[in-house]
This record gives C-alpha cells, sequence and structure tokens, in this order.
C-alpha cells in the first residue's frame, strides 16, 4: 500500500501529537513541549521536517521524534535533546539518529535528566532552522 507524501507526513505529526499527549500529565511549570526543526541530512542529499515533543513519565521525560527525509539515496540526521536545569545550570545531552529517506521517527524514548525545571532545545548535526526552545518540568514521582 502507498500514501501520498502529504498523508505520511500528517501520520507522523499525529504520532507526535500523541506521544506529547498520550506520555502523562503536564507538570505546572511545562512550557512549549513541542517544536518542529527543518534539517539538511549528513551526509546524503534529503532535506527534512521533524516534529520533536517532550512528555512525561514518572521521574522522566520521554522523547518523541516524527517525520520525513525527503530526497535521493541513503542519509541520515543526528538530532540532539539538550537539556538544561533552571536553577544550577546541570546539562545533560540525548542524541538519536534518523535513517531515510522517508517517514522517519522514534518510539517513546524515555530519559532519566533528573528533578527540576528543565529548558531544552534541538539541534541537528546538518544545517537546520525553525527549532523552538522547550520546557519541561519533571517532579519526584510519588507513586
Amino acid at each position: 500500500m502507498r500514501f501520498s507524501i502529504a498523508a505520511t507526513g500528517f501520520a507522523c505529526t499525529a504520532a507526535a501529537a500523541a506521544l506529547v499527549v498520550s506520555a502523562g500529565t503536564a507538570a505546572a511549570a511545562d512550557g512549549n513541549t513541542k517544536t518542529t526543526i527543518y534539517t539538511l541530512a549528513n551526509p546524503g542529499i534529503c532535506a527534512g521536517i521533524i516534529d520533536a515533543g517532550l512528555g512525561h513519565y514518572p521521574d522522566s521525560a520521554a522523547l518523541g521524534l516524527t517525520g520525513m527525509l525527503y530526497g535521493v539515496g541513503p542519509c541520515s540526521v543526528e538530532l540532539t535533546f539538550h537539556f538544561k536545569r533552571q536553577g544550577d545550570g546541570v546539562t545533560v545531552d540525548y542524541t538519536r539518529k534518523l535513517n531515510g529517506p522517508g517517514a522517519v521517527g522514534t518510539s517513546k524514548d524515555i530519559v532519566g535528566p533528573g528533578i527540576g525545571i528543565w529548558d531544552v532545545t534541538v539541534t541537528s548535526n546538518g544545517a537546520s532552522f525553525g527549532a523552538q526552545p522547550m520546557k519541561i518540568d519533571i517532579p519526584k514521582y510519588e507513586g
């Protein structure tokens, strides 16, 4: 079965939104928890539109990446979530590699940067633009 690029892109965007919504209840200090990054792949002759999102998991964060890499031949891009905790400036990075061309993404990816309010940016190993800062509050799990 073949899907048009528009239908596939919509499905990827819907999957990213579902990840962020289903990952858990938002904490009070959360800010923007999703962004879109436009990037060139490196190596390869591809360009991509990737939706990045953050969600909650007990004592952790859920990372999500979905989108499309458009181009020819094998290509890949590495996207890094840079976490910086407010207050003490502790930093933690998580890098994920997406291979294309075609629909790309990760399943719910649970990471544990630590408890606190985190400013998060997403960068690419290729030329990119568009990514907006995000913020997530990771509270201590009281279960």
